[in-house]
């Protein structure tokens, strides 16, 4: 439960401190005093995200603070998990800088906004003005019949297995969407891949194939001056291997004389030699090149059968064919293969499915059967609260798997005797949805067992009478729960066991909101103004003694 709350530079609030207590607590005020924002100020503990322009003064940081008892909720373990200290009496504050910047702490531990949210669902239920749109909520209704049936932690195994079953019909879709694409353009592709291995592409082969077709090519006028280059090194009078051995010749003969002679005669001696290696390439050369017509037209009909295909598949070169045949491949694998793979998920699919719907059964009978227990605990409140001729149904209808199961559920509703039952959100007044949302808050929030109840204006729409056993049934559900109601309306005020009044002051032409608790005295002169006004009457006075000494 909560046991204090201290807000510090937010909105109008300056610095204010509230305690609460076990039972039933209330808290009035004008409009406009200050009760929404004690509500965004718990919001903020609660995860709500924040922002830098509720600073009340911007040169300071706002800070707000609660401290939980929440020794009997069975926390231990969701603190160990997330790597909390437990304590018995845990305090969470924000913290908002003037940057539009936040922090969040539990017990001094800094935590992120998401973890807050989480610790929220088990701290408090927040009612707010405009909750009632939560009739409009497929959701809300799941978890309404489910927490009846006692069946959250089992729906949420479903839910998650259905997800994973949906990411599975996903890949299976893809898939086949995929081999039926290539299927259609499989002959094609069979086409070109046989076109290509046909071919008997080599790696490298038209570089190779353009240096061969350059030499053929040009074989007579290589091979006339191979002749020439081999006549004059070798062969011809006065060739060049006969100058050099001359010259060698003397410049060794001169060897005595000085030793430079020697040293240019052996560097002649190894140009001889260089050049003896030279004619025998030459002569190698000249054997290998032979004006061949047959093998250049082979080899021109090949490239042209190369540079044809290299065009046809828009690729740089020959090996480049090779990298398109790789791929060819592979895609023409894919379809013919693809089968195989198919066949595999969409058994595994089936089995999935064939699991989901043993487990939405399993949910649809819990729920069939928390269903009528649910109308009757619903009914028996509206009865309470002056609406004996209401009538409600929980219609469940076998539908197609979804992420709460196979039900589709339809919560109809009648005011009146006789008349169509029709969809609850469509046909309820503005009086009606308080009475039937305080019904629901207090069946989920007894299955839930939690701490504290908040309730923002739950009594819109209603007055009198009704007001009063709306009150009565707050108070009932604080005998089990801490439950704290904003309200204008005397009746519910009245039945309070605490009572705390938001009030708005000009203090040195400055607006600040500030909330204190009400003694006994001040409950009566608060009751009386809300019953008769700003101009209080000894008739109002003496009604508000009369609300505040009923049960």
């Amino acid at each position: 439960m909560l046991n204090h709350l201290h807000i510090q530079n937010y909105a109008l609030i300056d610095d204010a401190g509230i305690d609460f207590s076990k039972g039933f607590s209330v808290i009035t005020g004008e409009t406009g005093a200050g009760k929404s924002i004690m509500l965004d100020a718990l919001g903020l503990l609660l995860g709500k995200r924040a922002e830098s322009n509720v600073l009340r003064n911007a040169e300071k940081k706002c800070i707000i603070e609660g401290e939980f008892d929440i020794s009997n909720y069975g926390l231990e373990s969701f603190f160990e998990q997330h790597g909390m200290e437990f304590e018995k009496l845990s305090i969470i504050r924000r913290e908002i800088m003037k940057s539009g910047k936040s922090r969040a702490f539990v017990n001094d531990s800094p935590v992120v906004l998401s973890l807050l949210k989480k610790m929220g669902h088990f701290l408090i239920d927040v009612h707010s003005q405009n909750a009632n749109v939560l009739l409009n909520s497929a959701s809300f209704y799941y978890d309404l019949l489910d927490g009846m049936a006692d069946s959250l932690q089992e729906r949420e195994r479903y839910t998650s297995d259905f997800k994973a079953h949906q990411k599975n019909q996903a890949k299976l879709d893809q898939i086949v969407n995929d081999h039926q694409q290539f299927s259609q353009e499989l002959a094609f592709k069979q086409f070109q891949l046989n076109e290509l291995k046909v071919a008997q592409i080599k790696q490298g082969e038209q570089q190779s194939l353009e240096q061969e077709l350059l030499l053929l090519s040009n074989a007579e006028d290589i091979k006339a001056k191979i002749n020439d280059s081999e006549g004059l090194l070798q062969d011809a009078e006065g060739s060049v291997m006969e100058k050099l051995v001359m010259v060698q010749q003397n410049m060794s003969s001169l060897s005595d004389i000085s030793a430079g002679f020697e040293e240019v005669a052996n560097r002649i001696n190894s140009v001889v030699i260089e050049l003896e290696d030279v004619q025998g390439e030459i002569e190698d050369l000249n054997r290998k090149t032979e004006a061949d017509p047959e093998k250049l037209a082979l080899a021109d009909e090949r490239l042209g059968t190369l540079f044809s295909l290299v065009k046809k598949f828009s690729v740089v070169d020959s090996d480049g064919l090779l990298g398109k045949q790789d791929e060819l491949e592979k895609e023409v694998q894919l379809v013919v293969g693809g089968d195989d793979v198919v066949v595999a998920l969409e058994n595994q699919i089936k089995k999935e499915r064939a699991c989901l719907i043993k487990k939405a059964q399993v949910l649809t009978r819990k729920r069939v059967k928390a269903a009528k227990l649910l109308e009757a605990n619903i009914l028996s409140d509206l009865s309470s609260m002056n609406m004996n001729n209401a009538r409600l149904e929980v219609a469940i209808r076998e539908g197609e798997l979804n992420t709460y199961g196979a039900d589709v559920l339809d919560f109809l509703f009648n005011a009146n005797k006789g008349g169509l039952m029709e969809p609850l959100s469509k046909v309820a007044s503005g009086g009606e949805f308080s009475r039937i949302m305080l019904s629901l808050k207090r069946i989920l929030s007894a299955k839930k067992k939690l701490p504290t109840i908040l309730f923002d204006e739950i009594d819109t729409g209603v007055s009198g009478e009704v007001a009063d056993k709306m009150a009565l049934i707050m108070k009932m559900m604080s005998l089990d729960m801490q439950v704290i109601s904003i309200t204008h309306l005397p009746q519910i005020a009245s039945k309070g066991n605490h009572h705390f009044k938001v009030l708005k002051t000009d203090l040195n032409e400055v607006t600040q909101s500030h909330i204190e608790q009400l003694n006994d005295e001040d409950r009566i002169k608060e009751i009386a103004q809300m019953l008769s006004g700003s101009n209080v009457t000894e008739a109002a006075v003496q009604n508000a003694k009369a609300l505040l000494d009923q049960p």
